[in-house]
């Protein structure tokens, strides 16, 4: 499903089935809560120890893998703790896997024997790459959870699939409208729409 018809869906339950052209909620303001929402229910659903579903990710691109100690600045990943919005760093032809990793772990893995040899990564501030171990110059494909899928250089535009799964999609439309709508929905305002009360009129 796209994320146009994800938010129309929405857009629709807000207004009870009744399209007007007195609206208060914006799409754009739809299309937030959206991307809030999928990175909740992602954290929710991958927390229990199950990994982060294929439909959910993006492959964010061919990159060179820098010199040690220099960052690759990407979008903005999914806020998961230790750099679970990257699932996966591999080599373009998929002979290398980079092993997941962080800071501060890298000097004790230095010194084992099974993992001195393995090229790593780890994430910092939410966007910024660190490669360690695999001497640079490597290209390498990233796949990841971004907080905002459309943030992603080669979105066409949001017309495109949005990445969630299928099963998650109702869940998804259902937080926003349960959490977000009600708030909206109660909220000072036009109460009753110009073009209802026209007809009321007439």
């Amino acid at each position: 499903m796209t994320l146009n018809e994800i938010a129309y869906n929405i857009k629709n339950l807000a207004e009870g089935g009744y399209t007007t052209d007195d609206n208060k909620i914006s799409i754009r303001q739809i299309k937030a809560w959206i991307h809030y929402h999928r990175m909740s229910l992602l954290e929710t659903y991958s927390d229990n120890g199950k990994s982060i579903p294929k439909g959910a990710t993006q492959d964010l691109g061919n990159f060179s893998v820098p010199d040690e100690g220099v960052a690759l600045t990407l979008p903005k990943l999914a806020s998961f703790g230790s750099s679970r919005a990257i699932t996966s760093i591999t080599s373009v032809d998929g002979n290398m896997l980079f092993a997941r990793t962080s800071r501060d772990k890298i000097s004790i893995q230095e010194e084992s024997r099974f993992t001195s040899a393995m090229a790593k990564f780890y994430v910092e501030n939410g966007n910024t790459l660190y490669f360690h171990g695999s001497g640079g110059g490597e290209l390498v494909k990233i796949i990841g959870v971004l907080e905002d899928p459309t943030e992603l250089s080669s979105w066409v535009s949001d017309d495109s699939t949005y990445p969630i799964p299928a099963q998650l999609i109702s869940p998804l439309i259902n937080s926003v409208a349960e959490v977000e709508l009600q708030l909206t929905l109660q909220s000072p305002g036009d109460l009753i729409n110009n073009e209802i009360e026209a007809d009321r009129e007439s």
